[in-house]
C-alpha cells in the first residue's frame, strides 16, 4: 500500500525494470492503511520525496495534497486467499497503532507470522491523537490477544534503550541482536526510551525460537537482513 500516486509510479517501473516474474508478483495499491474507512489528505508529500508525508484524517485541517481513500490492511486481501503471511512490514509515520489493529481480521486466522513496524516516537502518534500509553497498549494486545512476542530490533532508539535497560536486557541484545519486550514492564521501557530519543524497529513474531537471520531467509531473503 502506497497512498502517493508518484511513489505507486515508481514501484511500477522499478518492478518492471527488474523483469516480468518480479513485476507479476508485485501489486500496489495506492491507498493509505488505517482502521476505518475514509478519505484522507497527505501533508508533507513534497518534502524528501514524500518518505514523511503524513496523514491528514477527516476534522484534523485540510492541508494536505490529494485526496487518498484509506482502508484497513486486511482489506486487500481477498476472502479466497488462504496462503500464509510470512512477513508485514508497517512505516506509517505515526498511525501504526491505527494501521496495525487494521490487519486484526488476519491476526485472528494466525497467518500472519511476522510484523515489523517503525513505531514511535510516542510525540509522533499526537498526529493520531494517541500517547505512550497507547503504544503499550498495543504491543500487550499483539502478545496476548494474537499471539506475537514484540522484539526490539536495532534502530534509532537502540543505544538509547541499552544505556538505561538492565544486565539481562543488554546481554540479549549483545547474544541474539533483539530484546524480547514480553513484559508490561519491558514494554513500558521501551516507549519510554522512545519518548527520550527517537523512533524504534519493533518486530513482532510468532515464533519464539527465531533469530532475526533465520526470519529474513524463511521469508525468502538471504538472511542478512
Amino acid at each position: 500500500l502506497e497512498p502517493q500516486k508518484r511513489l505507486c509510479r515508481v514501484i511500477n517501473k522499478a518492478a518492471r525494470l527488474n523483469g516480468a516474474d518480479v513485476a507479476g508478483r508485485i501489486t500496489p495499491y495506492q491507498y493509505a492503511a488505517l482502521d476505518e474507512r475514509e478519505v484522507i489528505t497527505l501533508s508533507q508529500a513534497e518534502i524528501a520525496e514524500g518518505a514523511i508525508a503524513t496523514v491528514v484524517r477527516k476534522g484534523r485541517g485540510d492541508n494536505g495534497s490529494e485526496k487518498i481513500d484509506a482502508r484497513p490492511i486486511s482489506d486487500f486481501i481477498p476472502a479466497s486467499e488462504t496462503r500464509d503471511i510470512c512477513f508485514l512490514k508497517v512505516d506509517v509515520e505515526g498511525f501504526e497503532l491505527h494501521a496495525i489493529p487494521s490487519a486484526a481480521p488476519l491476526f485472528k486466522t494466525g497467518r500472519v507470522h511476522n510484523v515489523v513496524v517503525e513505531f514511535g516516537p510516542p510525540n509522533r502518534w499526537q498526529v493520531a491523537n494517541n500517547g505512550a500509553e497507547d503504544g503499550v497498549k498495543l504491543m500487550h494486545n499483539m502478545q496476548h490477544s494474537h499471539g506475537f512476542e514484540p522484539r526490539l530490533i536495532n534502530s534509532l532508539v537502540w543505544n538509547e534503550y541499552l544505556s538505561q535497560t538492565d544486565a539481562e536486557a543488554k546481554r540479549s541484545a549483545k547474544e541474539r541482536s533483539f530484546v524480547p519486550l514480553d513484559s508490561g514492564f519491558r514494554q513500558q521501557e521501551a516507549v519510554d526510551a522512545m519518548a527520550r530519543c527517537c523512533e524504534a524497529y519493533v518486530w513482532f513474531t510468532r515464533d519464539i525460537k527465531a533469530a532475526f537471520a533465520t526470519f529474513s531467509s524463511d521469508c525468502g531473503g538471504d538472511g542478512n537482513a
